[in-house]
């Protein structure tokens, strides 16, 4: 592909550069040949057609790489779903969403919980009190002050 447009680029500089007349036996500008301007006309538009012509099968080329590319991203895609149980394969996107935002409420529920539980233990830790057996005997029983990290 390089050499085609380093070619293209080539034939470019031909086309916009010079405007070519004919050279007649005497090394004279022939500048009345109006046959002989036309043909040349003729071959600018058929090297001009050529160069589009090959402009086009470049950006064919590209085009179609990339096609192979999407087509691959999309099977290596596939591939990956079918790694997922079946119930979430056949979810459309918004349950899926649905599904994610239900997660997140549970977790920042079980988050607030745990943090209720923290605050009751430590409001706790400063109570005693006296128990009495069965046997007769009392029993003083103190919470110690020992943080307590649920996290």
């Amino acid at each position: 592909m390089v050499w085609a447009v380093e070619a293209s680029q080539s034939k470019q500089n031909l086309l916009k550069g010079q405007s070519h007349g004919i050279v007649n036996s005497c090394e004279s500008l022939d500048k009345g040949n109006v046959i002989g301007s036309k043909q040349g006309n003729l071959r600018i538009q058929l090297e001009s057609t050529k160069l589009k012509i090959e402009e086009m099968k470049a950006k064919q080329s590209a085009l179609l790489l990339e096609i192979n590319k999407s087509k691959q991203t999309i099977e290596q895609e596939k591939n990956t779903s079918y790694g997922f149980p079946a119930p979430l394969q056949q979810m459309d996107m918004k349950s899926l969403e649905e599904e994610h935002k239900a997660l997140q409420a549970d977790k920042a529920g079980e988050v607030e919980y745990f943090q209720s539980l923290v605050v009751s233990i430590n409001e706790m830790k400063g109570a005693s009190g006296g128990v009495k057996c069965r046997c007769g005997l009392e029993y003083k029983v103190e919470l110690g002050d020992e943080a307590i990290d649920l996290s």
